[in-house]
């Protein structure tokens, strides 16, 4: 009987090994037809679901974008021709109320949501309703991320606060800024602002410390000459507190 070379095993593994890989193939076709189309499909829903929210944030940007336009247009009484420019206050702020109502309405769920919220609550002050204006705000209260919008949105809360008449609320908001925001907010406008609340309040001792603070922490600041100047109104050095 004729002996089988090493070679000729070898050979005979690799036709075996591959006959059963074929086998396994011809019998799993089916299922892994089904797998490999499933795969496709979910990378197409998931290619699908990016492109879609894209498609969603650029569309709210774009009301976003109409809505800074109207706060900052011009005023000019008589004057209406659709080209930017409104005839009162009222009708300017209407329109940015009208806008914000469309962008939360319709995609409540983008970026450009959470900032249509605070263009909502400025014309609600602007127009005077300031519960309304607080309540609008109040969509920041939740677990939400601390972040610019976040921030701003206190700040606003703020002067709501102020206009009121509530000046502790107000005074203490803006310490809360100044305290807590990260660097990217300017946390020195609140203090200026709080110290120049608690001066037209009388609490002169408190504007000071406030005015100092901001002299100290943020000398490079366009608010570092004002408060410097307002130290000075209050009988202190510039240098107090240095």
């Amino acid at each position: 009987m004729a002996r089988i070379t090493r070679q000729e095993m070898k050979r005979d593994e690799l036709v075996t090994t591959l006959a059963r890989l074929t086998a396994a193939a011809e019998k799993h076709a089916r299922s892994i037809g089904i797998a490999i189309v499933a795969i496709i499909v979910l990378a197409a829903a998931v290619t699908g679901g990016v492109l879609y929210s894209r498609s969603r944030e650029r569309a709210a940007q774009e009301i976003l974008g109409e809505i800074q336009a109207a706060a900052v247009a011009p005023v000019f009484p008589g004057y209406e021709d659709g080209s930017g420019v409104y005839p009162t206050e009222q009708a300017k702020f209407d329109e940015v109320l009208r806008l914000s109502g469309v962008l939360q309405e319709s995609f409540p769920s983008t970026h450009a949501a959470r900032w249509s919220a605070y263009w909502e609550a400025f014309g609600q002050m602007e127009l005077g309703r300031h519960q309304e204006a607080l309540d609008a705000l109040a969509a920041f209260d939740g677990p939400h991320e601390r972040d610019f919008i976040y921030w701003s949105a206190q700040f606003l809360k703020a002067r709501v606060q102020e206009a009121t008449g509530d000046a502790d609320a107000a005074a203490g908001t803006y310490l809360t800024i100044a305290d807590a925001a990260p660097e990217t907010f300017p946390a020195e406008m609140a203090l200026i602002n709080r110290a120049r609340l608690l001066d037209g309040e009388g609490r002169s001792d408190e504007a000071l410390e406030a005015y100092k603070r901001v002299a100290r922490d943020y000398p490079d600041s366009p608010y570092a000459v004002s408060a410097a100047s307002k130290m000075r109104d209050l009988g202190a050095s510039p240098t107090d507190g240095l």
